[in-house]
């Protein structure tokens, strides 16, 4: 029994590997490890964009300036949350790609996802309100 066993499993394996329906592992799932890598690089650059327009916004040498700089820390606050958000996106990306949609750990990640989502949107209310 156990030899029938380790051939079924050897045929099943052969079968998923030829169809590709055998989901990468983390090891060698290149295309989501550069997805990753290149989101990053993009949250990243987005971010220095917008600090950089924080810094040079033309409002802040002008009557509104007392204005503008209490926005400057909570700026601050929404690249470090679109940061968050972005590395938790790119978790959820990879993670689906290894496990199934009821897993704990996706369940979690998508949770954290909505939660940073609702901060952000809580900081930036608050951002445009002053």
């Amino acid at each position: 029994m156990r030899s029938d066993l380790n051939i079924a499993s050897e045929k099943l394996e052969k079968f998923q590997r030829e169809a590709n329906s055998l989901a990468p592992t983390a090891g060698n799932d290149t295309e989501t490890s550069q997805l990753v890598a290149i989101t990053n690089e993009l949250t990243n650059a987005k971010n220095q964009l917008l600090l950089l327009q924080s810094q040079t916004n033309p409002k802040n040498q002008t009557g509104g300036a007392d204005k503008n700089l209490a926005l400057l820390p909570d700026s601050s606050t929404l690249v470090a949350i679109k940061q968050n958000l972005a590395t938790v996106i790119a978790e959820i990306g990879k993670v689906q790609a290894e496990v199934g949609e009821n897993n704990p750990k996706l369940i979690n990640l998508r949770v954290t996802r909505r939660s940073l989502e609702d901060q952000f949107a809580s900081k930036l209310r608050r951002a445009t309100r002053h």
